[in-house]
């Protein structure tokens, strides 16, 4: 099997190699510490200590306070996650995609308060 060796940068935005230091905020669990590799106005490689578990969906703070984005993870190597800069509204959209199953418990029936 050939292998691919034309690894083209397809970001509209090059990416900048940093060693930025930032924290993954999850609600309920506490921060993650992580360096930021490299970065683009769409997105951000980070890398952990060790291989480390995290939602679709987290809050990425810098110390410096430089970033503070909400990110989609997009791809996962190891300790290295790759994420994607969203907005946070697009973020609380992608939460809100519940499906609303009461009909279903209640035979159609409106709940009773």
């Amino acid at each position: 099997m050939l292998k691919r060796t034309d690894f083209a940068d397809k970001r509209q935005f090059g990416r900048r190699h940093t060693q930025v230091r930032a924290w993954v905020r999850i609600a309920g669990r506490p921060a993650v510490q992580c360096i930021v590799r490299n970065l683009s106005d769409g997105g951000a490689l980070l890398e952990f200590e060790e291989d480390v578990w995290v939602p679709f969906s987290f809050r990425l703070v810098s110390d410096d306070q430089s970033i503070d984005k909400v990110c989609e993870v997009r791809h996962q190597t190891g300790s290295r996650i790759g994420v994607q800069f969203v907005e946070a509204a697009e973020a609380l959209d992608h939460d809100r995609k519940i499906v609303d199953d009461r009909d279903t418990w209640t035979g159609g029936a409106p709940l009773r308060r």
